[in-house]
């Protein structure tokens, strides 16, 4: 779980809270032998976050994302 605390005026007192919900389970392709789609490791990523935005009043709204840049 990553903590971003905004800075600067506009962004006072608001938070986002980053949730690391990746999986790693065996290549549904190769059955965990290694191929082309899992890069020969077996191992199949599947990257997803639960991004959770705090306002300057408290509340919270939730985002699924499958990156971060």
């Amino acid at each position: 779980m990553v903590d971003r605390t905004g800075e600067g005026e506009s962004m006072k007192k608001t938070k986002v809270t980053i949730i690391d919900k990746s999986l790693e389970k065996k290549c549904y392709f190769c059955n965990g032998k290694g191929c082309k789609q899992c890069k020969s490791t077996g191992i199949d990523v599947q990257k997803f976050y639960h991004l959770i935005y705090t306002d300057k009043k408290g509340q919270k709204i939730a985002f699924g994302v499958d990156s971060i840049k």
